[in-house]
């Protein structure tokens, strides 16, 4: 079956996900990808739409100052464009107020950062643990 005809919502629902997995797993562009016009016409489109939706660019499409970290952080792709919304919606701030030790927000941020950018999720040592070492 293709999206032109799909036979039922379970379908539509198995296929968005798996183009959902297949965006947040692996970068737009790979070097041995060929590409037709069509689909880096589409993909400059998204981009445009999503760093006008997140602020990355103004509406006149005047870059902002997230637009040099996500640049900056491109080989991270598309981890960097989490990041960036993370920062903006200024989620880590929130986080940090909301903890109260400097431990403890460092713990936490550290935590957020490997969840972006790592595939591997790091945990929190136990306390006992912690100060025997």
């Amino acid at each position: 079956s293709t999206w032109g005809s799909p036979k039922s919502s379970t379908l539509i629902i198995s296929q968005f996900e798996n183009s959902v997995k297949r965006v947040l797993c692996e970068p737009l562009f790979l070097r041995d990808r060929i590409l037709s016009v069509m689909q880096i016409n589409h993909y400059f489109r998204f981009c445009i739409d999503l760093f006008t939706h997140i602020n990355v660019i103004d509406g006149d499409g005047t870059p902002t100052d997230l637009c040099g970290l996500i640049a900056h952080l491109f080989y991270t792709e598309p981890s960097n464009i989490l990041f960036v919304t993370v920062l903006a919606s200024g989620f880590l701030l929130n986080l940090c107020e909301q903890t109260k030790s400097e431990e403890d927000i460092e713990l936490d941020v550290l935590e957020v950062l490997a969840r972006i950018f790592t595939r591997t999720p790091v945990y929190r040592i136990p306390e006992q643990r912690h100060s025997s070492v």
